[in-house]
């Protein structure tokens, strides 16, 4: 599992809980209307198989940071990226699951 936030200091990740097996913060880099995070994760000897990404959103009390579109994207490196899903929200709330796997795997 891999966490990341782009919660602002004054809001509280309580939401956030569960065993994080690696936590990385990504580079973010702020745009006019919406938010780019990239992470990347290096694991010598390992293959990561991602099934399901899940985000906790509170459009009301954070709209800059709230997400109004997410971009899914897998690649060995930034020069070979390639979109794997996109799920746009319209003002949400609560937690956003995302799978990848095409079954809901929860």
């Amino acid at each position: 599992m891999c966490a990341f936030s782009t919660f602002k200091s004054r809001i509280i990740d309580e939401q956030l809980h569960g065993e994080v097996l690696i936590k990385l913060l990504g580079h973010f880099v702020h745009l006019a209307n919406h938010i780019k995070v990239s992470i990347r994760i290096v694991m010598w000897g390992f293959i990561l198989l991602w099934q399901l990404i899940v985000l906790y959103v509170v459009f009301k009390l954070d709209e800059s940071y709230t997400p109004s579109k997410v971009s899914i994207r897998a690649g060995d490196g930034f020069h070979n990226l390639k979109e794997i899903k996109t799920v746009e929200l319209v003002k949400a709330t609560g937690w956003v699951y995302l799978s990848l796997s095409g079954a809901d795997p929860r």
